[in-house]
């Protein structure tokens, strides 16, 4: 199975100077590794757009919701190719502290008025003009124990947390060439709540609804491939809908189709005139059926 959804890594290099309290002073640039979250540069190098911004915790010791940051959500954007600029002045706590990191990426996405261990989020409506599947990303970053090193470098090393669905209409000879497909749509949450603190995705089950998935680039000419991303563990995905050359086929997994953070699990539709056969395999490499109707 292949695993479109990958870790990425971020770093930050922080140049200091001295002050009279002993802490130093953040000056903040990137390196950045592959990702498949941002866009690729012409020397085929995966690199974040201009403007992107994530917001950057810190903790004097261990992160909790219950204990303030001192560095609380800072902003801190692209402004030109490889610089990152925080909106305030951020400072490590002292040589000697054993800090706790978090980055939550995009910044976008943070409500501060909620608790970063329940942060309400909605996916996009892909029935909305401009829609991209990179609008449903989301990355965390999260480092413990971490002291003050001797150039005052730190590495973020951010992780997809959301999962994504493919779906792959391959079609058998019978049909005269590949048929127009309409739509397909997946039954799954459009809601979910983040905790930033431990890095999990929490589906709310009341929130499903038939999304509509986005068409991708096809491995062959006689198949059709989309994607969405999504929730992690959703407690509602059995049900997928295809609607092709104005029919409409109901296809339903007798076990919820499983999803995991950072991966990507395809389900191969094999569709003849009457009878489609519904295959998937799951992100860690076991085999599941289903039915499908037209």
């Amino acid at each position: 199975m292949k695993k479109l959804l990958t870790i990425a890594s971020l770093a930050l290099v922080m140049v200091s100077c001295s002050n009279d309290d002993n802490s130093h002073e953040i000056t903040v640039r990137t390196k950045i590794g592959s990702m498949t979250r941002t866009e690729i540069n012409t020397e085929g190098k995966t690199v974040f757009s201009l403007g992107d911004a994530f917001l950057l915790y810190a903790w004097d010791g261990t992160a909790s919701a219950a204990a303030t940051p001192w560095i609380d959500g800072t902003k801190v954007t692209q402004t030109a190719t490889d610089v990152w600029t925080p909106e305030a002045t951020l400072y490590w706590k002292s040589e000697a502290t054993k800090h706790d990191f978090i980055a939550v990426y995009p910044a976008a996405i943070v409500d501060k008025n909620v608790s970063l261990i329940a942060q309400p989020y909605t996916f996009r409506d892909a029935n909305a003009g401009g829609y991209k599947l990179l609008d449903d990303d989301v990355l965390l970053a999260r480092l413990s124990n971490v002291t003050m090193t001797a150039d005052y470098s730190l590495t973020l090393p951010f992780e997809h947390i959301m999962s994504k669905l493919r779906v792959v209409l391959t079609f058998r000879n019978e049909w005269d060439g590949v048929p127009t497909v309409t739509a397909v749509t997946a039954n799954m949450t459009r809601q979910s709540t983040i905790n930033c603190i431990n890095g999990t995705v929490s589906p709310l089950a009341s929130s499903a609804t038939d999304r509509k998935m986005l068409a991708a680039a096809s491995n062959s000419d006689n198949s059709r491939c989309f994607e969405i991303v999504c929730a992690p563990n959703d407690p509602v995905l059995k049900r997928i809908v295809t609607t092709i050359s104005n029919r409409t086929f109901t296809f339903t997994s007798p076990e919820l189709i499983p999803l995991e953070p950072g991966k990507v699990t395809t389900v191969n539709l094999v569709v003849g005139r009457n009878t489609i056969d519904l295959d998937f395999t799951t992100p860690g490499g076991g085999e599941g059926g289903g039915s499908g109707e037209g």
